[in-house]
């Protein structure tokens, strides 16, 4: 009886090491199976959320804009010996009128301009597609008659593949575009969350450093803030400037040059400049 007892003990024994012996192998699978689990979530969620999540980037990207007018608008000036500095809210709401105002002049201006020159900049492209076709073909028969007949009927064949995934890539890319188009409503929300971010700035920091410990993490996180901050207002800025001046520059020099459509090609050449390579 004894011995029944004993070998049920070591069976114990032994099933309990085997178990404690697997334990760090399973407990390493489930955390992966969790890690991934919980990557896929948020995955998901960004696919779902895109719309919301670019809304807000956007509004940011506003708000660090129009930053610098709000802040030269609030400097104090000495009034009575006195200095006096404009409240915030006024500050952002002029900001918000001069700018509104220079975009209103701007669209006067260039709208009609651009709006000229756009049908005759589509009717070059045109003739710049049919005189490429035209080169293309010339090179094929100068090929042919130089090149041995298999190399031709590689390239022959070869072409039409190349030629599909182009269409089907510009076909792909229209694609999207045309799905962006639905969000065009969605940019009169920028301005309006872009000055809420304005206005409560300094609400949100100090939301988020009270979520911190005291001491040492506060003041770090506090550093961290500001270096974002100052991180992403210059970037902004810094892109802006350059869309602008390499809009202006290109436009001005297509038209010394005396190439058509100076304008819409500047503008082009402007829009480019902010897509990051």
């Amino acid at each position: 009886m004894s011995s029944k007892e004993e070998s049920k003990e070591v069976a114990r024994t032994a099933a309990k090491a085997a178990v404690e012996a697997s334990w760090p192998q399973t407990r390493a699978i489930l955390r992966v199976i969790v890690i991934v689990l919980v990557v896929a979530i948020a995955l998901w969620i960004l696919v779902k959320l895109t719309g919301l999540i670019l809304l807000l980037i956007l509004s940011v990207f506003f708000a660090y804009l129009v930053s610098p007018l709000v802040d030269f608008l609030r400097r104090p000036i000495i009034i009575s010996g006195r200095p006096r500095a404009m409240p915030r809210l006024l500050a952002i709401s002029l900001a918000y009128i001069v700018l509104i105002g220079a975009i209103v002049i701007s669209v006067y201006l260039l709208v009609p301009r651009l709006g000229s020159q756009f049908p005759e900049f589509a009717q070059q492209a045109r003739g710049y597609w049919r005189d490429f076709g035209t080169s293309t073909q010339r090179l094929n028969d100068y090929l042919r008659m130089r090149m041995p007949p298999p190399v031709m009927e590689a390239i022959n064949s070869e072409v039409p593949r190349v030629v599909e995934r182009v269409r089907g890539t510009f076909g792909l890319v229209l694609e999207h575009m045309i799905g962006w188009l639905a969000y065009i409503p969605w940019l009169v929300l920028i301005p309006i969350l872009s000055f809420f971010f304005l206005k409560d700035a300094e609400e949100f920091r100090r939301s988020a450093l009270q979520m911190l410990p005291r001491g040492r993490w506060r003041w770090r996180g506090d550093e961290f803030f500001q270096d974002i901050s100052g991180t992403l207002a210059a970037y902004v800025r810094a892109q802006l400037t350059a869309c602008l001046f390499i809009g202006i520059v290109c436009s001005i020099g297509f038209a010394l040059l005396g190439i058509p459509s100076p304008l819409v090609l500047g503008f082009i050449a402007g829009v480019f400049e902010f897509v990051p390579l």
